[in-house]
């Protein structure tokens, strides 16, 4: 075999070797913005159940009344409350009387 041939043959490979290259490339790009589209959707419908599913928490007041919150996404509805600003002062004052009789 002589150089020429030698050559012809090493290009040959080399054009072979770059479409392989090419076509694996290709197969990776393509791959990699379907995997994302599929994170982003995901992503997606994990916001939509995270922030609009319904959660409700229960606290027990001083006097024992039970309290209801039910939280809808972002918004916080305050479904029954005993816990007023008034209330609040009203709990500070008789605790105020019952430490200042002590």
């Amino acid at each position: 075999m002589d150089d020429k041939q030698l050559i012809n043959e090493s290009i040959k490979v080399a054009d072979i070797l770059a479409k392989e290259l090419s076509f694996w490339k290709r197969l990776f790009i393509y791959a990699c913005s379907v995997l994302l589209s599929v994170l982003i959707i995901f992503g997606i419908l994990a916001y939509i159940y995270v922030y609009n599913t319904e959660m409700i928490i229960e606290t027990t007041t001083l006097e024992g009344n039970q309290n209801k919150y039910g939280t809808t996404g972002n918004d916080i509805q305050l479904l029954t409350s005993d816990l007023t600003n008034e209330n609040i002062l009203k709990i500070i004052n008789e605790l105020n009387k019952l430490t200042n009789e002590n």
